[in-house]
């Protein structure tokens, strides 16, 4: 979704302020899991001036896993518009925030930004959301959440096993799975949780592949009366 960014421009002292806008066709990037190490596929952003008057840019730079190519002139005249090329590389597990920031001539905000935002992963399948809690159920009867498997590795997985811990009738799974799941291909698990007792249960839900370590998704909920 898309943003605008107005300000103003000092002209001379007949005309005291007069408006510069700029819009950008994404106000935030979603770069969802990646593999650390891995480079994502590039995400763009337009940026247009859509003023009676020229931008000037100082500066356009990102911060945290991510890096950023533009074709953005130093003056973005009225009507014209540029392109900021945006990757994303985690180089750790969990979330991983950032910016591109843009520094121009607006007096009174001169720092617009894009938001970012991406998920490394150590392994090539990551689950979201990363665990599924249930709450309070009512005893003898059942809840579902669904949670999507993701292969954001760098070559096809083979899925050689799915298995909740401990065995039993309190959580069962069910999935559309292939046998391999290609790069950035997802499939969905449907969990379902029936608590017999009053009681807390947790239990793990793994998915064994030919790329490394399980896939696993922390389950938990608890029964009521």
């Amino acid at each position: 979704m898309g943003y605008t960014s107005v300000c103003c421009v000092v002209l001379n002292s007949a005309e005291l302020y007069t408006p510069l806008t700029l819009t950008f066709s994404a106000s935030s990037l979603n770069f969802g899991l990646l593999q650390i190490g891995l480079t994502s596929p590039p995400k763009t952003v337009t940026v247009t001036n859509v003023s009676s008057h020229s931008a000037t840019f100082s500066s356009i730079a990102s911060s945290g896993d991510f890096a950023q190519s533009n074709h953005c002139p130093t003056t973005l005249n009225a009507g014209q518009n540029c392109t900021i090329t945006v990757t994303f590389t985690p180089t750790a597990a969990g979330t991983r925030t950032g910016a591109v920031t843009l520094t121009d001539n607006c007096p009174g905000s001169p720092t617009q930004t894009i938001a970012l935002t991406g998920v490394g992963e150590s392994g090539a399948l990551g689950f979201t959301p990363a665990s599924l809690n249930f709450g309070n159920v009512l005893v003898g009867s059942h809840s579902i959440q669904s949670a999507t498997l993701t292969n954001d590795g760098a070559a096809p997985v083979n899925i050689t096993g799915i298995a909740i811990s401990p065995a039993n009738a309190t959580f069962t799974q069910t999935n559309n799975c292939p046998a391999t799941l290609n790069v950035q291909q997802t499939c969905t698990f449907q969990v379902t949780f029936t608590p017999p007792d009053v009681f807390t249960y947790n239990a793990t839900l793994s998915v064994t592949n030919s790329a490394n370590g399980p896939a696993t998704l922390p389950l938990s909920g608890t029964g009521r009366g």
